[in-house]
């Protein structure tokens, strides 16, 4: 299951080195997943080892335990501050660059791959995320 996983997997990784205040010791399994798909390897990894799953961001105001954890640790710093297009459709975090993603809908219309003769936003709020 982990060899499916594109991003980063390490072993006894030590959690000082992803926590603001640089303490904490080693997470027995330790991701840091590039996409979705790595995403739900690592939740499929945890619940077929029946191994708790902690998942963190950047890791601010974290305190871990110098012994460790006996758990699959998944840290999603920028994983989820992105946009995923397919076709006319695109899947966007609340945290994405809003100029970034009307850049690339704008892009992606143009060069043809909207099946649509109208760019699906040009009809509401120009690149309105509210």
């Amino acid at each position: 299951m982990l060899g499916r996983i594109n991003g980063a997997v390490r072993f006894r990784e030590p959690l000082s080195f992803h926590t603001s205040l640089r303490i904490g010791g080693p997470a027995e399994f330790f991701i840091m997943p590039q996409d979705l798909d790595d995403l739900r390897y690592a939740l499929a990894f945890a619940e077929q080892e029946d191994l708790p799953l902690i998942i963190i961001g950047g890791g601010n105001n974290l305190l871990v335990s110098d012994r460790g954890l006996q758990a699959v640790v998944v840290k999603l710093q920028g994983i989820l501050s992105r946009a995923e297009f397919s076709g006319d459709e695109v899947a966007v975090d609340r945290r994405a660059a809003r100029a970034s993603i009307c850049r690339r809908a704008a892009s992606s219309w143009a060069a043809g791959s909207s099946s649509s003769a109208v760019p699906p936003w040009l009809s509401r709020k120009p690149c309105s995320f509210d």
